[in-house]
């Protein structure tokens, strides 16, 4: 059994909104959105060039042409990840901040915070994985459970990725 106690501030926040930004479902869009604003900027340079002739449909011309500049280099992940951090931010403190407790053992994992306590078997929780030094387990309903690595021992870690291996699908992102 491993237990690991965390009290959950802006760190594990940012790790959060960091961790869904890095999800394969949301990398995939920003590259769709990549992509698409490709192929819209040549077609926008051709528009310029070719058929804007009042100064209106230049500056038109010249925005959409930004924007989608804009799009091909840092626009969706700093999009997504400003609306991450307001539904975040948004949410009730109780459920993204405070006190935890797991405990895991071969049952599933024991979750204790300020609001309760409850057993989680492990066929509640879909994936596991590793990132920026933090174990996190994903549950069926898409919420996590985040272990920092830094505040285990190298026996709590060896025993927690033993019962990840034994009971879940690892997760690569």
């Amino acid at each position: 059994m491993v237990k690991y106690s965390c009290e959950m501030g802006p760190q594990e926040q940012g790790v959060l909104v960091e961790l869904a930004l890095a999800n394969p479902k949301n990398v995939r869009r920003r590259k769709i959105a990549k992509i698409l604003a490709g192929v819209m900027i040549p077609l926008m340079l051709l528009y310029l060039v070719v058929l804007a002739h009042r100064m209106s449909e230049q500056i038109m011309g010249l925005l959409f042409l930004v924007f989608f500049v804009g799009v091909v280099f840092r626009v969706p992940y700093e999009l997504q990840k400003r609306i991450l951090t307001q539904v975040q931010s948004k949410a009730d403190n109780r459920l993204v901040s405070g006190w935890r407790e797991y405990a895991f053992d071969e049952d599933g994992i024991k979750i204790s915070s300020d609001l309760g306590t409850g057993e989680h078997r492990w066929n509640g929780f879909s994936c596991w994985g590793v990132f920026n030094n933090y174990v996190y387990v994903r549950e069926i309903n898409n919420e996590m459970i985040l272990v920092s690595r830094d505040h285990l021992s190298k026996a709590e870690d060896g025993e927690l990725l033993r019962l990840l291996r034994e009971h879940l699908p690892e997760e690569v992102l």
